[in-house]
């Protein structure tokens, strides 16, 4: 009974030494008389955090972090306070296998080896879409790392476009730039000494779309002999009955700016402006026009309203645009001359899905050179491009961008009011003699 108490009491004894042993802490080392401990050196968030301890404060104590091949990989110098101090060594590049070295003012060097657990850089691609005709990734790091690769190939194989990014820990929204659209992709991302993940993405080709809060920049000459012409359209707001914003213009030579508010149906089409109004008006309540044959009666400033040029078409030739996309061709009456309209299923142009548009004109006067529109193939079906042979009339879409309509981007430019006249929309078609624009009310240029 004695010996199996005392064997039962010898391995409670061990059991409890053996609890009572803590993470090895290294040894006391006594350099200058100062007693310096290199306790832990651990990595957390993107930093190798060194915890030391002395007896007595020290001033200036140099610590230095190499690898196991004695590259120098950090320094930094640091007060150490009696006790226990902690160093976070920021801009040091984490290597699994360490020596933390310690050196006083006076001489001498403390020494501890250290495995750091780091752990392997991984990116996923979590998503992939097309945002104002552009490749959007969110992709989810596990870690901060800089310098990853991300690579956008098509469904062939062939690199679209290769972009290099700091990327934060947690979710981050890239955008690559120069990938173009194509409808199948594959998305790879490659961190620096981490794991290549891919991911294939079948996607929805990207619409040039109205949309509450985006600004669209267009180009547009009208005249032979005039120079080019900035115009945007602001939507300032959708609901889901109508798109509502304002058009603008800008006139180099004189200083002049136009803006005119509008209003589009989603269902018919139907649209409704106002003419110039003053920078006062603008913003407040306004009443508009159904009559559209009036808008480009006041001369240039007419022209920030070309982006609906199919609309303006339909309120005044009847053009049938549903026909126009569904069946691939139509026809409008104007001037006693026939106008065709003929398309086929639509094809990317630039970043966008896009219908380009061939129009025929039969009848008297009609002149043979080639006519060819390019329109977005969402409603309200915005002009994209315009190339009319023969003519000086000319409108292509730059860019959209998410902004706000503010008439700070007019200052320096003189607002213009315009008021009515009767006139018929002006058609692009070849035509052999320029015809005068027509003339404006007075006071608009």
């Amino acid at each position: 009974m004695k010996t199996r108490f005392l064997i039962g009491l010898l391995i409670i004894g061990i059991v409890v030494i053996s609890g009572c042993v803590g993470p090895d802490e290294g040894d006391v080392t006594v350099v200058g008389g100062v007693e310096f401990q290199i306790r832990n050196a651990e990595y957390e968030a993107g930093k190798i955090i060194v915890t030391l301890s002395t007896n007595v404060s020290v001033d200036d104590v140099r610590i230095d972090i190499v690898d196991e091949t004695d590259q120098l990989l950090c320094t930094r110098y640091k007060d150490l306070i009696a006790g226990i101090t902690q160093i976070e060594m920021t801009d040091c590049k984490a290597k699994e296998r360490i020596t933390v070295s310690v050196s006083p003012p006076g001489g001498g060097i403390v020494t501890r080896e250290f495995t750091l657990g780091i752990p392997t850089p991984r990116v996923d691609i979590v998503s992939a879409e097309y945002v104002l005709g552009a490749i959007a990734l969110k992709l989810d790091a596990n870690m901060a790392v800089k310098n990853t690769r991300i690579e956008v190939s098509d469904e062939h194989g062939t690199v679209l476009c290769t972009e290099y990014v700091d990327l934060s820990e947690g979710i981050n929204e890239i955008r690559p730039k120069g990938c173009g659209a194509e409808n199948k992709i594959t998305v790879s991302v490659t961190p620096p000494e981490g794991v290549m993940t891919t991911a294939d993405f079948t996607l929805e080709l990207p619409l040039l779309e109205l949309k509450e809060g985006f600004k669209y920049v267009y180009e547009a000459v009208s005249c032979a002999g005039c120079s080019k012409r900035d115009s945007s359209i602001y939507v300032t707001k959708e609901t889901g009955g109508y798109w509502e914003g304002i058009a603008g213009i800008k006139i180099d030579e004189s200083k002049k700016a136009y803006l005119m508010r509008w209003r589009i149906n989603k269902d018919d089409l139907d649209l409704s402006a106002t003419l110039p109004l003053t920078e006062d008006a603008v913003l407040g309540d306004v009443e508009y026009i159904d009559d559209v044959t009036q808008i480009q009666s006041i001369g240039q400033s007419g022209n920030s309203m070309m982006p609906f040029w199919m609309i303006l078409w339909k309120e005044a030739y009847d053009l049938d645009i549903d026909e126009l996309v569904t069946t691939h061709t139509t026809i409008m009456t104007v001037d006693q001359q026939s106008v065709t309209f003929s398309t086929s299923n639509p094809a990317l142009y630039g970043n966008y899905l896009a219908y380009t548009v061939d129009l025929g004109v039969s009848g008297d006067g009609a002149q043979t050179e080639s006519i060819e529109l390019v329109i977005s193939a969402a409603k309200p079906y915005l002009i994209m491009d315009v190339n009319v042979g023969g003519s000086a009339q000319q409108t292509s879409f730059k860019w959209v961008e998410q902004k706000e309509f503010s008439l700070d981007e007019y200052a320096g430019y003189s607002i213009e009011e315009g008021t009515p006249t009767v006139a018929k929309i002006v058609t692009p078609r070849p035509i052999q003699e320029e015809p005068a624009p027509p003339s404006p009310p007075p006071g608009v240029e």
